[in-house]
């Protein structure tokens, strides 16, 4: 449920590694009149789920955090109000609709790695899918929050190739630059070719480090120019020469540039 919960607050195109959103911001904004709708939904006998959802499910991350800043300084609570009255997954999806993105994404990282294992599929989505920007506010956001690191977290619950990559990623360190050295790209397939299908047993560490430091736009163009030097691509190549963790983080960076 968590996964289906990030995957429907993140959904998204994706163009050149960026991020399009589907929601788009209410136009015009009026975060008053829905402090108020929400406010009303919690009055009478019952609860209306209908007013909750036309709010908190049709305004951006930005605009319901100033409507929930509006909700509390006018009416009380409002992630209170969510507890006391709704139950279930409506009741988290709802709840954590009225947080920031930051806050969001801290929480849903925090808790992949909480409790019995780690949800890397979703650890891995999230990590991926962030700008080093945003990831520097998530971490700043963490450690405030939880009193230690995120890297710290990830340290402790994950390990060899997979928590190099996914620590490279979470610290920000990936190239944002939309610009394309084609120098670059050739000898970085030549590199993942000879780390990978031209050996026996592939070399972890070429293929963290590309996919992990080159931006989208680069690895798009590394996989296209991949497959028409060797015949394959590189999304089988990932899925054939790693498995478990590190397989599947590798395969979901290709399948996202």
């Amino acid at each position: 449920m968590r996964i289906l919960l990030i995957s429907f607050i993140l959904s998204s195109g994706i163009v050149f590694g960026q991020d399009i959103p589907t929601l788009v911001p209410a136009d015009p904004f009026d975060p008053n009149g829905d402090a108020l709708q929400l406010f009303g939904a919690f009055q009478g006998f019952e609860t209306d789920n209908d007013k909750i959802v036309s709010v908190l499910f049709y305004q951006t991350a930005s605009q319901r955090e100033v409507i929930t800043s509006t909700f509390d300084s006018q009416h009380g609570s409002l992630e209170n109000d969510l507890k006391f009255d709704l139950a279930g997954s409506f009741q988290t999806l709802s709840i954590m609709l009225t947080h920031s993105m930051t806050k969001f994404l801290s929480i849903e990282l925090h808790e992949t790695m909480s409790g019995l294992g780690t949800a890397q599929r979703a650890l891995t989505e999230i990590v991926m899918s962030r700008t080093n920007q945003e990831l520097a506010d998530v971490r700043s956001f963490y450690v405030n929050y939880y009193g230690h690191s995120l890297v710290s977290d990830i340290e402790r619950n994950t390990c060899c190739a997979y928590q190099k990559l996914i620590i490279q990623m979470a610290e920000g360190m990936r190239d944002e630059s939309n610009l394309v050295n084609m120098t670059l790209v050739q000898e970085d397939v030549v590199a993942l070719y000879e780390a990978g299908p031209a050996i026996f047993g592939a070399d972890k560490n070429v293929y963290v480090n590309i996919f992990s430091l080159r931006s989208y736009v680069h690895l798009n163009e590394v996989g296209i120019l991949f497959e028409l030097t060797y015949g394959m691509s590189l999304t089988n190549v990932v899925t054939t020469e790693f498995t478990g963790d590190i397989g599947y983080a590798l395969y979901s960076i290709c399948k996202y540039v």
